[in-house]
């Protein structure tokens, strides 16, 4: 079943505001008769006319063609995904880090509970109930409304849960980069915060509609792109600082990695000022790693996977990372 009842209604509109407000707007002249036709599915309406609708309404194709999944599925494949695997099954799965990613994710944005301590300790059953359906809307809102999640086809539950999680990674290297907006930086995020947008736009238009809608959407791209190649060559003032970069950096990586190691080891001290070492000698491609590859805020095992990349020896940061695992698990386990 489409969903242009549900939008219209959404919008507080009745049949007759709706055919008045589309032809005020020049998108589409079409009778209230023939819209109640097309929400009831007795008539289907050609891809053009879907396009005209979804830019009214400012949804996907798919989306609106009842193609794609409900925020309340999404929830659904959200919540069962995440208790799908006891902790001893995690262990080197997707859902180990999809699971890690949810719990750092609302440490970080809330003073909750992750969602297994919303059920009692013992229990084995997860029942996605109203109150524990709200949590999720509460927290995931923003990710839930992504026009990324709002476009993935039903029967693609896989897409759902990388696209999730990936979301949830972006948000929390909003919090752990040391990087601070530049007056350029400041300048795209003012005026052209809808890259991002239109780019997936422009990408599920010319995979999944017809020929003439992708190019109005790849035109309309490439004219921001060209707007902000002329903005970055014509910037004049370069407020990059890479010492001040390097000292937040080192601040970052010093705080985090003895928050997160729960003992006093001269290992971690040996690992942790080899890597600072690095960072204040000009090392920019390990740096760079660090900031590309931390989203679970861990610069410890980050290093461990540059070492590793790079055929250096990691015996010692590997004996460092599983004592604190162990010290991890035993407090789990109190």
């Amino acid at each position: 079943m489409n969903r242009l009842r549900e939008l219209r209604k959404s919008q507080g509109l009745t049949l007759k505001d709706t055919v008045k407000k589309m032809k005020e707007q020049e998108s589409l002249i079409v009778t209230a008769d023939a819209l109640a036709k097309y929400e009831r599915g007795d008539r289907e309406p050609k891809i053009e006319t879907w396009q005209k609708f979804a830019d009214f309404f400012k949804v996907s194709v798919p989306y609106l063609q009842g193609l794609t999944y409900t925020t309340d599925e999404v929830v659904k494949i959200v919540h069962e995904y995440y208790f799908e695997k006891d902790e001893t099954e995690q262990l080197g799965t997707f859902n180990y880090d999809f699971v890690k990613d949810i719990d750092l994710y609302i440490n970080l944005t809330s003073y909750d509970p992750v969602p297994r301590a919303l059920y009692k300790k013992e229990a084995k059953d997860f029942p996605l109930t109203a109150k524990v359906k709200k949590y999720w809307l509460d927290h995931f809102k923003d990710i839930l409304n992504s026009q990324r999640l709002s476009n993935i086809n039903k029967g693609n539950k896989d897409d759902v849960i990388v696209s999730f999680d990936s979301e949830i990674e972006k948000d929390i290297a909003k919090f752990q980069s040391p990087y601070k907006a530049t007056l350029l930086g400041k300048l795209y995020q003012t005026k052209f915060k809808n890259e991002s947008v239109l780019h997936d736009d422009a990408i599920q238009k010319i995979e999944y509609l017809d020929l003439s809608a992708a190019k109005e959407a790849i035109n309309k791209y490439a004219k921001l792109i060209n707007e902000l190649r002329d903005e970055v060559n014509n910037f004049e003032e370069d407020s990059f600082n890479q010492e001040d970069y390097d000292k937040n950096l080192i601040k970052d990586i010093k705080n985090q990695t003895y928050m997160m190691n729960l003992s006093s080891n001269k290992h971690v001290e040996t690992e942790v000022d080899e890597l600072i070492n690095r960072i204040k000698n000009g090392d920019i491609d390990c740096r760079d790693y660090l900031i590309t590859h931390n989203a679970n805020l861990d610069f410890l095992a980050t290093y461990r996977d540059y070492k590793k990349d790079r055929g250096e020896d990691t015996a010692n940061i590997d004996e460092c990372l599983k004592e604190r695992d162990e010290i991890l698990n035993y407090l789990d386990e109190d």
